[in-house]
């Protein structure tokens, strides 16, 4: 009862220090308005960043320590927070913050994964793993608040009250480290009874391709709506149902992977398939199809991440920090992508050929995903 306990509250403070680092980009999509068009190139930078620093560093992960790395990312974070409430509105500044930030984030899930996979047993990996991928949509929710909050203030508020609150996540973390954690004798996915295809370079890649519409949601999620005809209230009513799905489908889709564990990849290549048709359906552009479409875009085509990463792990040899940081590299490049083709292919008020494209990527990616199944 005391380990269970122990994992729990470890599970909790690695949760709030991811949050800490998504605070940053979704904080941007909230008030960006306030800073004109350079957010748009923020948002961008932050993922290009991450993409960046888990290429570069990851393979080190294990090396430097994934305890280490957590903590001293999430405290960049805060930084990078501090350093927007304070000076965003010059460009340099809010684009190294993005930058700094989005390397943080893209170092801080493979860390935290790792630092789990020493703790947890097997059998409850895949399932605490897509919990703690439901930081994200905490994330964009919790920055949703505090922009709300702080309207008619000052669009500085919500920074620095999210940079201390990102110090105060590193400090819960650090502490639950310090609690004594027995290792489980089973901790450790370890390597696979034989190898598994797709294998760990291919998944990376397609996460890169399914991570397009993730990306597209994040800076178009709410102007689809708005074109599709939905009132600004109403839409926000829908993105907040549309995360909160994103967390269900997260927690539900671990169970299900936990009973069947050789059925995760199966279960992950549907989800990415399903939200594809999410992506398609918003390029009808009607406002019943548009509220359907980013429902199951948000449920499935983002929900997936956890059974990325446990699958990842599997393939990892017993690095699990390296095997993350493969899938994160993959994931942050196509989520910085994402924004872009949508930007390339129309307007924020004629948005429905980047959704036609990044839902064809995301069909393709689950296409392959299940083909190279069906190979084994």
């Amino acid at each position: 009862m005391r380990r269970a306990c122990g994992v729990a509250v470890l599970v909790v403070a690695a949760i709030a220090v991811d949050i800490a680092t998504v605070l940053l980009v979704a904080l941007l999509g909230v008030v960006g308005h306030e800073l004109g068009w350079l957010v748009g190139v923020a948002v961008a930078v932050y993922f290009l960043g991450g993409s960046l620093a888990a290429a570069v560093l990851g393979r080190r992960l294990e090396a430097l320590g994934p305890r280490r790395v957590a903590s001293a990312a999430a405290t960049g974070s805060a930084v990078a927070l501090l350093a927007v409430a304070l000076a965003g509105q010059w460009p340099p500044v809010l684009l190294l913050a993005s930058g700094f930030s989005g390397a943080a984030f893209g170092l801080t899930l493979p860390s935290t994964n790792a630092v789990l996979d020493g703790v947890v047993a097997p059998r409850r990996l895949v399932v605490v793993l897509c919990v703690k991928q439901a930081a994200i949509p905490i994330g964009l929710m919790t920055s949703a608040y505090l922009g709300t909050a702080a309207s008619g203030i000052s669009w500085r508020v919500p920074f620095a009250v999210a940079a201390a609150g990102a110090l105060a996540a590193v400090a819960g973390f650090r502490a639950a480290l310090r609690r004594p954690v027995p290792h489980s004798h089973t901790a450790g996915a370890g390597p696979p009874a034989g190898p598994l295809r797709p294998g760990l370079a291919t998944l990376g890649w397609l996460t890169l391709l399914a991570s397009f519409l993730p990306g597209a949601l994040t800076g178009y999620a709410f102007a689809a709506l708005v074109a599709a005809g939905f009132a600004a209230q109403h839409a926000a009513h829908l993105l907040i149902a549309a995360n909160l799905l994103g967390i269900a489908s997260r927690i539900v889709s671990g169970l299900l992977a936990q009973t069947r564990p050789e059925r995760t990849d199966l279960v992950m290549a549907g989800m990415i398939l399903t939200g594809g048709g999410g992506a398609l359906l918003l390029a009808v552009g009607q406002a019943a199809t548009s509220a359907l479409g980013i429902l199951v875009a948000f449920t499935f085509g983002w929900g997936w991440s956890g059974l990325m990463f446990a699958g990842a792990i599997r393939r990892g040899l017993g690095r699990p920090a390296r095997a993350g940081a493969v899938v994160q590299s993959g994931g942050m490049l196509g989520s910085a992508a994402g924004p872009l083709v949508m930007a390339a292919a129309g307007s924020v008020d004629e948005p429905r050929l980047g959704w036609l494209l990044v839902g064809g990527l995301a069909v393709a990616a689950g296409g392959v995903l299940c083909w190279s199944l069906r190979a084994r």
